[in-house]
């Protein structure tokens, strides 16, 4: 008897590190779910506010009357109001917004910066670098309020973030055309993320390959560089234009 009991009890001492286990992994994922539904939470508020006081505390009025500027062949650094910082190709980039009114766009921006961030953040820790759930949850957490205020007045620098987010982890992947694309665009963008672009092309490997194609994609690349203005003439506004048509009477500019 006393060793068929001796028998019986190693299976349930095996039986208790699994549940542990199990619990552990159920706070992890709780933990987790917590940030992201704090995180989209802020963003559903900031995207709130936006559509309930558009412009107050915002500089996106500013992108969006660059864009309307564009589309009508105006001085896209006059627009009155705050001053645009950007290249001609950001105005560009900026018009569609101008095809809606202007409270939509503000939500509509302030959902994209919301959204593209946690993504890429979520790639490059988890599928690049193996952060656990935990790890991930924690990053989401310090991330956030340094988030906000770019957010609730919905600057551009998330989306300079994201681009540097994206061509690192295309570079230790040795995607190097994604990289050169990201970087080129970003320092188009603002001129400051050349350092980081730079830095890439010193510490990863490749370097002069690196080099060559982060500035031929920034000097011949038909959507950044020297070729923007060509691109954006010929492809972007022709479209924004028949768009605009389409819709009759229903664009103002306001």
């Amino acid at each position: 008897m006393l060793d068929g009991r001796a028998r019986a009890r190693p299976p349930s001492c095996t039986k208790t590190p699994a549940k542990w286990h199990n619990v552990r992994s159920r706070k992890t994922s709780g933990l987790l779910l917590a940030a992201l539904s704090l995180w989209f939470l802020c963003v559903i508020v900031v995207c709130v506010r936006s559509y309930q006081h558009p412009g107050l505390h915002s500089v996106f009025p500013a992108y969006r009357n660059a864009g309307i500027a564009w589309l009508h062949q105006e001085q896209i650094y006059e627009t009155g109001g705050s001053a645009f910082l950007y290249s001609p190709l950001v105005a560009a980039l900026y018009s569609p917004f101008a095809l809606i009114s202007q409270n939509v766009s503000e939500v509509l921006w302030r959902l994209l910066l919301g959204l593209a961030l946690p993504l890429s953040l979520w790639f490059n820790a988890r599928a690049l670098f193996g952060f656990s759930q935990k790890e991930l949850a924690c990053l989401l957490l310090l991330i956030l309020p340094l988030t906000l205020s770019n957010l609730n007045n919905g600057q551009a620098n998330i989306i300079l973030i994201v681009l540097l987010l994206a061509a690192t982890g295309a570079v230790l992947q040795s995607h190097w055309w994604t990289c050169a694309f990201c970087a080129s665009l970003a320092v188009y963008w603002k001129i400051y993320p050349v350092v980081f672009a730079l830095l890439l092309a010193t510490i990863f490997p490749n370097k002069r390959s690196a080099v060559c194609l982060l500035f031929r994609s920034y000097f011949r690349s038909p959507l950044t560089g020297c070729g923007s203005m060509v691109a954006g003439s010929c492809i972007l506004r022709p479209i924004a234009v028949a768009a605009m048509n389409t819709t009759g009477n229903g664009v103002t500019f306001t």
